[in-house]
């Protein structure tokens, strides 16, 4: 059997993943797809204090940092140290529903950039990335990682004009898609980050069909050039459910 290793960059595996966590929620065809991968499902839990359409976002409770290091929401650390036992799960702050108190986790790392409304990022999450030189970018986008989908370590698709423009001149190559069919329950629409996540280095997860979306071809041609493939987990309209974050790989 072969054996798995922790992701070293967060968002960007560099091969085959066996390990991802999802929204609690995740529709069964979703899940199925996944698993048939020979992925492992790891689920989120309920969290009361943010508001129901996001209380199972992944990208709303925890922070993978990079390899086993992790950072999550205060009243869930017993929860994610039972779900991942073998990963150094530390306690940030705790949410409430409001924004901006609730998007302490929801920065975006990218390579070695981190993209996130600084004001507000957990503490744990700011003094990693300034401790081992990665490059904190502040965007007024609170929900960094709902809004961007990690290509790889130089590319993004993201949903915020803003996001796109500072990656761009930070020497990445950003699309910038934002498409109000994509689904997100009891909210006017869904982000692009938070349908989608890599499975492989060259392989991107999306929970739906991306060509139900409109101008999908833009989408496509993004990822062909960046030779990432697509993996539709099921034949309807994209979902937003918190991203699917990898968090091993073989």
């Amino acid at each position: 059997m072969n054996k798995e290793y922790f992701i070293k960059t967060p968002n960007i595996p560099t091969g085959k993943v066996s390990c991802v966590l999802v929204d609690y929620r995740i529709n069964e065809t979703s899940e199925m797809a996944l698993m048939n991968q020979g992925i492992k499902v790891l689920k989120t839990a309920k969290l009361n204090s943010l508001y129901e359409s996001v209380d199972g976002h992944p990208d709303m409770q925890i922070h993978h940092l990079g390899n086993n290091l992790f950072v999550c929401e205060k009243t869930l650390l017993s929860y994610y140290k039972n779900l991942i036992p073998d990963a150094n799960i530390l306690p940030g702050i705790e949410l409430c529903e409001k924004y901006p108190y609730d998007i302490a986790f929801n920065a975006c790392r990218v390579g070695n950039f981190l993209f996130h409304y600084l004001n507000f990022t957990d503490y744990n999450i700011l003094e990693y990335y300034k401790t081992n030189g990665v490059k904190l970018i502040n965007v007024k986008q609170g929900y960094s990682k709902c809004s961007v989908c990690v290509i790889n370590e130089n590319a993004i698709i993201t949903s915020d004009i803003k996001i796109a423009e500072k990656a761009r001149e930070n020497g990445l190559d950003a699309l910038f898609y934002d498409n109000t069919q994509i689904i997100l329950k009891k909210l006017s629409k869904g982000f692009v980050g938070g349908i989608s996540g890599l499975i492989d280095k060259n392989t991107l997860a999306i929970n739906g069909n991306i060509e139900k979306l409109y101008n999908s071809e833009r989408l496509l041609y993004f990822c062909q050039m960046h030779q990432i493939s697509i993996l539709s987990l099921y034949d309807g309209i994209p979902e937003d459910i918190g991203s699917i974050l990898p968090i091993k790989q073989l």
